[in-house]
């Protein structure tokens, strides 16, 4: 049995030339990662001599393992859909908040670029709830959080309140118009105020 993940292709009975062309292709891969490796740890700097801030992409807390050992420091996108699955109701604030501080814990003052969630397309809720009829258009990202602001502004809050343990950005997905980007400053603002209460 040969399990092709790239290409979503399981082989089953695969005969002698299918497995060679697999085992070539691991070589390939192989060689292709020693390669890469030899650029761990150099600075990334254009042919002109401007440097270039290469940060990483996670989505769980274990994935920092991987990003230390590729000479990354700091994360650019920090999907946070995972919090949201395999549940029959949405994180909490302090649920948003302990994971948000795990990763700046161990990023020990490097930057965190955490977006807020963006649910649909792919990616549903643990409920097994469709967010539209086409998510890959419809509700989902930012129309969702302005949608559904309960799911949103808990998530919002947590970002805030992390960011006074370490540099934290906040991303927002799918953003597509100015109004929903004055409705989302306005959302913003409202979580803001609620914690200097």
């Amino acid at each position: 049995i040969i399990l092709d993940g790239g290409r979503g292709v399981l082989l089953a009975n695969a005969d002698e030339r299918a497995h060679a062309f697999y085992r070539e292709r691991a070589k390939a891969r192989r060689r292709s990662q020693q390669e890469l490796e030899r650029f761990i740890g150099t600075a990334a700097i254009t042919r002109d001599g401007q440097a270039i801030e290469l940060l990483a992409n996670i989505e769980l807390r274990e994935d920092l393992d991987a990003v230390r050992a590729s000479g990354r420091h700091g994360i650019g996108l920090y999907r946070t859909e995972f919090l949201y699955m395999n549940r029959a109701t949405p994180p909490t604030e302090a649920e948003h908040l302990a994971a948000y501080r795990a990763i700046i814990e161990a990023l020990d003052g490097e930057r965190l670029t955490v977006r807020t969630m963006d649910l649909g397309a792919d990616k549903q809720m643990g409920s097994g709830r469709s967010v539209a009829s086409n998510p890959a258009l419809g509700l989902r990202g930012i129309r969702l959080c302005l949608n559904e602001p309960n799911l949103f502004l808990p998530q919002v809050r947590a970002i805030l309140r992390a960011s006074a343990e370490g540099p934290v950005e906040m991303m927002l997905p799918m953003l597509s118009n100015l109004t929903e980007v004055k409705q989302v400053r306005t959302l913003i603002d409202l979580a803001r105020h609620s914690l200097d209460r």
